[in-house]
């Protein structure tokens, strides 16, 4: 990554629209998250320089986030999360699970914390 690029890790990815966003304005999302394979297949052409691990973000912890990005904690400058856009205040995992927003977002607090992003 030159340095002059700011540093992003995507959460809840789907197939990138938010990613897209940030690379627009100056990011490099360097690895990112999500159940959907679907989704992940989109997500990961059009990214492919990107880090993808598919599944749920509850078993993933941000040390593993970072590694994955090459980043050490306080490197990253910002952790990117967004709902899906199709499903509202909850979802369906391909499992047959659903989980609140409010279980989805709650399992990302760890992450945050130790990636400790910038922004």
């Amino acid at each position: 990554m030159p340095e002059t690029e700011l540093s992003a890790i995507d959460l809840f990815a789907g197939a990138g629209g938010l990613a897209e966003g940030f690379r627009q304005a100056g990011f490099s999302t360097l690895a990112a998250n999500d159940f959907d394979t679907a989704a992940a297949t989109t997500f990961v052409s059009n990214f492919p320089e990107a880090a993808f691990l598919g599944g749920s973000i509850s078993g993933i912890s941000g040390r593993k986030l970072l590694r994955l990005a090459g980043l050490r904690k306080g490197e990253l400058d910002v952790l990117l999360g967004g709902r899906r856009a199709k499903r509202s205040l909850s979802t369906t995992t391909s499992e047959g699970f659903t989980m609140s927003a409010r279980a989805c977002f709650g399992s990302t607090s760890g992450s945050s914390r130790s990636c400790a992003p910038k922004r």
